[in-house]
């Protein structure tokens, strides 16, 4: 990558359209592209912890296209106040998980304050179980750091049970596990 504009070098290696600073702009882009699929709504997530602004900011710009999730990750310190601030102050509506990316076991109780902080916000709780790749990390080389042994939607049985009135959504029929979602 170029020294001199690593950001247009990355475009340039990577071949994809990049985003700019603002979200806003990108959530245009994306209205576009839904315009021209006949897509009418979506749920945005953020790519990693800590990216709720970026996701408030799209939808308080198209709230009639958008609806917006928060990225935890229940291992740290900070998960619980970061998911009440992002679904009370920023307007999102769900919280996403990623057991195999940030290593946990969904049915940990040591991560059921994000089930019972969903449960009181009334809000449901997307679980990524299966095979999980970031098409931008293979691109790259980036090696992938995400761990398989949290990927079975089995492990979500005891947060269902102990949390009936929350909505779970396990995507993709579980990407790969079919038979255990």
């Amino acid at each position: 990558m170029s020294r001199d504009d690593p950001y247009g070098a990355l475009q340039k290696k990577l071949g994809w359209e990049l985003p700019g600073k603002d979200p806003t702009e990108l959530a245009a882009r994306w209205v576009e592209e839904m315009d021209g699929q006949g897509v009418e709504r979506m749920v945005l997530m953020p790519g990693v912890v800590g990216d709720e602004e970026s996701v408030s900011a799209a939808v308080k710009a198209y709230p009639e296209r958008f609806t917006g999730y928060v990225m935890i990750d229940p291992t740290q310190d900070d998960a619980v106040s970061r998911a009440h601030r992002a679904l009370t102050d920023l307007g999102l509506r769900g919280i996403t998980l990623f057991p195999a990316m940030h290593h946990f076991y969904a049915w940990d109780e040591r991560f059921f304050p994000v089930y019972e902080e969903a449960n009181r916000q009334g809000v449901p709780v997307f679980v990524h179980f299966g095979i999980l790749k970031m098409g931008i990390r293979d691109r790259l080389g980036i090696p992938s750091k995400f761990d398989m042994r949290f990927s079975n939607p089995l492990d979500l049985s005891l947060p269902a049970r102990e949390f009936p009135e929350v909505q779970f959504i396990i995507p993709h029929f579980g990407c790969g596990f079919f038979r255990e979602t």
